[in-house]
């Protein structure tokens, strides 16, 4: 293991799990500054790292914001380029991935095997460089914030500004499946068990799990199931799922016309409605990026399964703690090495294509304290930025992972470190979302917008203050959260 310098301790980003496969390809696409120039068409380098599910990142990423900022200041419409180039990225990446999830590798060679899963690996690692583009998000969102910092309500302004003209994959799915409920509603068909659904939404529940089950952490979970979606329908049709579609468009629609009329209070010139441009379309690109990361990984399991099979009888669980070489390599590794990596690994790039990994605790404790910055709690005053207004008073229930997501129920205050796409069950019976991760462009922002739920993200401590049960009220226009007795 190579000893690096980082020029300072690289700060926590985001709690995400991935296995340590997809983790790996990550990062290695990080690490390789000509990745940056294919991908988002700078010179670039930002230092990477993962802890398990703790993602840090280089003062570089900002450094890179600023980057791309400037140049679109130099060349107007470079960053639409940009843009345009990762969804094109992403769109071949799709087709590709889609052609091996079709591939029947019973006949297929061992060679011939892993020569798919390097040429697969290469494209993706180039693709996850889109990653680093949210670092746009911390000049954009910086700057927005200057121009509205004499009015009353930033929040809820910034919120208006940044709101996406375009439908991201949570959006449409979330419709679609509101578009059965009313189908349901308008047959009058009774919710008792999946398997005494009518045929005909039984094929409805399997073309959304077929268009939408993915949507899972990391592409390392099982597809949805039939009755996934079953208990989600359930919750909707306690609402008339219809005039719920037409009032997630009206709102659409009023947040486009509330744009426009605070553009024209702001006075707002060429460039400042060319930044709002770039602040509403990263709120789709930040949920594309991760979305098409999922979705292509999904689509390689059957070539996964294949090779873990072939290398030692490894499950796919199993082979998703592999590092890249070691598929590449054929180099079967210990059972008890994969148990020990599934419960904690250090894998960070600090310097350009170099990595340092380690599964030992002791190593792994020693250079988180050489590489990270250690996180304080300062206060317990919970406060946060408002993603979506509101007031709302309710019972807390801790999220921290998948398996929590049953103890919420209609009302309840859901808090987590941030959300992704497993969440919405839970988010669909909560009242109020609070995070300790997040921007204008994460997931929990986003949903309360279609929701329309109190959202207060960023508040970094919320997990660490409160506990399941703890009575709170939600303030968003404040972004503050109470206790209450």
């Amino acid at each position: 293991m190579q000893e690096h310098r980082v020029r300072t301790p690289m700060r926590k980003v985001v709690t995400r799990k991935y296995g340590l496969l997809a983790s790996d390809l990550f990062i290695q696409g990080l690490s390789n500054p000509e990745n940056y120039k294919k991908l988002l068409l700078v010179d670039a380098f930002v230092s990477t790292g993962v802890i398990l599910d703790r993602w840090y990142f280089g003062q570089q990423i900002r450094e890179l914001g600023e980057k791309l900022l400037l140049q679109e200041e130099q060349d107007t419409g470079f960053i639409d380029r940009v843009f345009a180039n990762v969804y094109a990225c992403g769109a071949e990446l799709l087709r590709n991935t889609v052609q091996i999830k079709k591939k029947n590798f019973s006949r297929v060679s061992n060679r011939v095997l892993i020569q798919i899963f390097e040429d697969f690996c290469e494209q993706y690692k180039i693709f996850a460089v889109a990653l680093a583009g949210w670092g746009l998000q911390l000049p954009v969102e910086a700057r927005l914030r200057a121009v509205l910092k004499d009015r009353p309500n930033i929040e809820n302004e910034l919120s208006i500004l940044s709101t996406p003209t375009k439908k991201n994959i949570v959006t449409v799915e979330q419709e679609e499946l509101l578009r059965i409920g009313a189908g349901i509603q308008r047959s009058k068909i009774s919710l008792s068990t999946v398997g005494g659904l009518p045929q005909n939404v039984k094929r409805e529940i399997t073309t959304h799990i077929e268009k939408f089950g993915w949507m899972t952490r990391g592409g390392l979970d099982e597809t949805w199931t039939p009755n996934d979606v079953f208990e989600r329908l359930k919750e909707l049709v306690r609402e008339d799922c219809m005039k719920k579609l037409m009032d997630v468009e009206r709102q659409r629609n009023k947040a486009q016309d509330e744009s426009k009329k605070l553009l024209r209070a702001l006075h707002a010139d060429t460039k400042l409605k060319k930044l709002v441009s770039i602040a509403k379309e990263l709120v789709y690109y930040r949920t594309y990026r991760t979305d098409y990361l999922n979705l292509t990984l999904f689509h390689v399991r059957p070539l996964l399964m294949e090779i873990g099979r072939r290398i030692g009888k490894y499950s796919f669980q199993q082979i998703s703690y592999f590092r890249e070489q070691e598929i590449v390599r054929w180099k079967p590794v210990q059972r008890t090495e994969i148990a020990r990596r599934m419960q904690n690994f250090f894998l960070f790039a600090v310097n350009p294509h170099a990595c340092i990994f380690t599964a030992d605790p002791k190593k792994t404790k020693a250079l988180e304290l050489e590489y990270v910055e250690q996180e304080k709690i300062e206060s317990n005053k919970i406060k946060g930025n408002a993603a979506f207004l509101g007031k709302v008073q309710g019972r807390v229930v801790m999220v921290l992972s998948k398996k929590d997501l049953p103890k919420v129920t209609r009302g309840d205050i859901l808090v987590s470190t941030m959300t992704t796409p497993d969440y919405i069950v839970a988010m669909e019976k909560a009242a109020a979302f609070v995070t300790d991760e997040g921007g204008i462009t994460c997931h929990a922002a986003i949903v309360a917008r279609e929701m329309k739920k109190p959202c207060i993200i960023g508040t970094k401590i919320a997990t660490k203050v409160l506990k399941d049960g703890d009575r709170v009220e939600v303030d968003a226009a404040h972004g503050l959260v109470k206790k209450i007795s």
